[in-house]
């Protein structure tokens, strides 16, 4: 009886299984197959959101609850939804009964990591601005992504903020250079000539007000206002006078701007307000360091030249770094990275840095050619030339060599000197070849 029943309980195991297969396979050959006409949207769902709210998503796909449905239906809904800018990929499924149809958009969405400045808005705060540009741009938050319609988006928003205020002038647009995540799109208006006739920095101490205008009369040079510009006079002018003084973490807030009359230096400009929050000073503690194999712990320590228990002076640890990089450099580790992360004691006020180097590949001189010169000038060069083939390649010779020793070997006014490498990451070489011009 057992065996009997066996082979018996197998037919009725494959005959269950059968089944299921050929209902699976036929509810997925309905999932893709040709949807009938006459169906009517039944729900929208998406995969992927991130960012934005699922009623946000719908309202990009411009689809409604109850509308009639076939697949150019969705291509459309696609395709609006690409437009917004918002979405980086979609794809979509759908699947339908005998009345409804419903869709499910699997999407990657645009990374927003490009900072938005609004150069010379000076009738407006940042938050106005913001508030404004959200009405059109879902979840904007001063960053917007790479390219794409959320810039036109926001143009417009921004002209219709000028239209609501009565303010003349048209909506220019500009996209810094760098790398995304450095690089910015800066929206101005076109037209504005104001001037800055005003300058103050609240909450300065440690370094006089009159110490931080000195260090910013390029902005009083007549040009327009433009807050792209005074920041980046901030960050070159003023921040390193705090560095040096060991407020490794002073900021300066967002400019405040208002218009101004001001009968002395200019009749009507732009008084500006950049609020200034100098931190504390913070002294050196110490230096851990990772990944250095050609040069020993003791011998950057002496290279970087900061002393525990000193004035954590920032711009002598960059220079620091920066003789530690031509020491690598100098011994042919032309791809050598650093990185130098921070970290601060707020109970002591003191800082200390964990310093990891990558030092890559060591590199040999390969050829040096030169372009553009006779051929008894170009022997003159190459026999003033020191480095050997298949020498350690120092990266510092060649800067030298072209400051001190070319100006010499070729006279004659307007002449200037272009170098570059190629190197060769197989074998381990760089070739060199100067350019005179």
């Amino acid at each position: 009886m057992i065996h009997s029943f066996i082979p018996q309980l197998k037919k009725s195991l494959f005959l269950i299984l059968s089944i299921l297969i050929a209902s699976l396979t036929a509810a997925i050959a309905q999932a893709q197959s040709q949807p009938p006409a006459g169906l009517k949207l039944g729900k929208v769902e998406f995969n992927g959101l991130k960012r934005y709210t699922e009623a946000q998503a719908v309202a990009a796909t411009g689809l409604e609850t109850g509308q009639n449905m076939d697949l150019a239906a969705i291509d459309a809904a696609m395709q609006r939804m690409l437009k917004t800018g918002l979405f980086r990929k979609i794809n979509y499924y759908y699947t339908f009964s005998t009345e409804l149809m419903n869709v499910r958009f699997e999407i990657e969405e645009e990374r927003w990591i490009v900072p938005c400045v609004f150069d010379n808005f000076v009738w407006f705060t940042d938050q106005e601005i913001l508030t404004a540009v959200s009405h059109d741009v879902p979840t904007f938050d001063g960053t917007a992504p790479a390219a794409g319609a959320v810039i036109d988006s926001i143009r417009k928003s921004l002209e219709r903020l000028l239209q609501e205020r009565k303010i003349s002038g048209q909506i220019e647009y500009a996209q810094s250079p760098g790398e995304a995540g450095t690089s910015r799109h800066i929206f101005s208006v076109r037209g504005l000539n104001l001037s800055i006739c005003k300058l103050s920095f609240p909450g300065a101490a440690a370094v006089p007000e009159s110490r931080l205008l000195e260090n910013s009369k390029l902005l009083f040079n007549g040009g327009a206002y433009s807050r792209s510009y005074m920041m980046t006079i901030v960050h070159a002018n003023l921040i390193p006078l705090y560095l040096q003084l060991g407020h490794l973490r002073a900021g300066f807030g967002p400019p405040q701007t208002a218009l101004s009359a001001d009968g002395g230096r200019c009749k009507q400009g732009v008084a500006v307000t950049m609020p200034v929050d100098e931190g504390v000073v913070y002294m050196w503690d110490k230096a851990e360091w990772s990944g250095n194999n050609l040069i020993p712990t003791p011998a950057l320590e002496n290279t970087l030249g900061m002393k525990s228990g000193e004035v954590a002076d920032g711009l002598k640890f960059n220079s620091g770094v920066q003789s530690v990089a031509k020491a690598y450099l100098k011994q042919g580790y032309i791809e050598a990275k650093f990185n130098a992360t921070p970290t601060f004691d707020e109970t002591n006020r003191r800082v200390s840095y964990s310093i990891s180097i990558s030092e890559g590949q060591q590199y040999r001189m390969g050829g040096l050619t030169i372009e553009g010169v006779k051929v008894g000038e170009a022997q003159k060069i190459l026999g003033k030339w020191k480095l050997k083939r298949d020498e350690i390649y120092d990266a510092l010779y060649l800067k030298e060599f072209i400051e001190k020793e070319l100006p010499k070997l070729l006279s004659g006014p307007g002449r200037f000197f272009e170098p570059r490498i190629t190197p060769d990451r197989q074998a381990l070489t760089v070739d060199v070849k100067i350019i005179v011009r």
